[in-house]
């Protein structure tokens, strides 16, 4: 995750941190505070580099089209963007990669526009990016976001690569499923729009082709009446990778359910939603009773495994609590928009 282990790193960098005389030191932004060397380094972020060896080859280039026509040529090639889950595997030596595609330097996969209804990012946008529009747009996604690794980590991993990465335990995906957000992919025939429910063809596969990258993604904003709800469980509160995760999107009247999505992560190859138990508890009246219901459909519905971080047995137990947990959070909720 980027961070130092608890044993043993932070003590003694907050012990010489505390010895240091502030008197006696410059920041490091007034020994750099060059806006010429800040022009010069971001010219050089948006050159082309090409380099080839007589087993490895590494494109960053500088137009979508040359993106495009390289992935084409290589279609086992790895995309690198942040690169912050790539580089793990790399460091510890589970991987090795031979060719590498770097989307670093492509300005067509920039930009963000928000509207009254969506909000449209490019792939590029980073998490600390995304994390600080949503606080205004959508503040449940944001304070979920605000667990996703460390700081380092959110300024260099991007929206579009955790999506890419197809992990049934990324962070970002399960609100954008619920979100019914939409994936929006460049290939050689042009751009076309995947609903990201239907983006995943099994475990760390997409349907996304040979040729094709992520170049935005469309998020629905949550409209009145509307309630989306967030949960992630893991081992550390902060800066650790999902046990599991779950996300809701309601649209209540009164205490009336008219509609729900859910989405899981962590209980199958990729995130899922679970059709019947939204249909079970669709058009039901907020209770205690619906939603402990609700979790024995949901049990049917996913298939987790046993790993380094639960057992199966955990995750099905948090897959049908984490939904009589939403019935307290939602009358909770209730109860103070009552008497406000």
């Amino acid at each position: 995750m980027g961070n130092l282990c608890r044993c043993t790193g932070y003590d003694p960098i907050v012990r010489a941190g505390l010895l240091i005389d502030a008197h006696r030191t410059k920041r490091m932004n007034d020994l750099f505070n060059s806006p010429a060397m800040l022009a010069e380094l971001l010219d050089a972020c948006r050159q082309p580099v090409f380099l080839e060896s007589a087993e490895k080859v590494l494109c960053k280039p500088s137009t979508i089209a040359a993106a495009i026509a390289f992935k084409a040529a290589h279609p086992d090639c790895v995309i690198v963007s942040g690169g912050t889950d790539l580089g793990v595997q790399v460091n510890k030596g589970t991987r090795e990669i031979k060719n590498v595609l770097c989307t670093a330097a492509l300005v067509e996969l920039g930009g963000l526009s928000i509207g009254d209804h969506e909000i449209v990012a490019g792939a590029n946008l980073s998490i600390a990016e995304l994390e600080a529009v949503l606080s205004e747009a959508i503040p449940e996604y944001a304070a979920m976001i605000a667990r996703f690794g460390s700081p380092q980590i959110r300024n260099a991993a991007t929206l579009g690569g955790n999506i890419a990465n197809a992990s049934p335990i990324g962070d970002t995906m399960p609100a954008l499923f619920v979100l019914n957000a939409q994936v929006e992919l460049w290939g050689r025939n042009g751009a076309r729009r995947v609903n990201i429910n239907d983006f995943y063809a099994g475990y760390k596969k997409t349907v996304a082709t040979a040729d094709e990258l992520i170049s935005r993604v469309w998020i629905p904003r949550p409209r009145r009446g509307e309630v989306i709800k967030l949960f992630k469980v893991s081992k550390r509160q902060d800066l650790d990778i999902s046990t599991f995760s779950a996300a809701f999107w309601l649209k209540l009247s009164g205490r009336s359910i008219e509609d729900i999505r859910i989405a899981y992560g962590g209980v199958a190859p990729t995130i899922v939603r679970l059709p019947r138990t939204e249909a079970h508890l669709k058009g039901r009246t907020v209770s205690v009773e619906a939603f402990e219901s609700a979790g024995e459909v949901a049990l049917s519905e996913i298939a987790p495994i046993s790993d380094v971080r639960a057992s199966a047995e955990y995750r099905n137990l948090l897959a049908a609590n984490i939904l009589r947990k939403l019935y307290y959070d939602l009358d909770v909720d209730r109860k103070q928009a009552s008497t406000a």
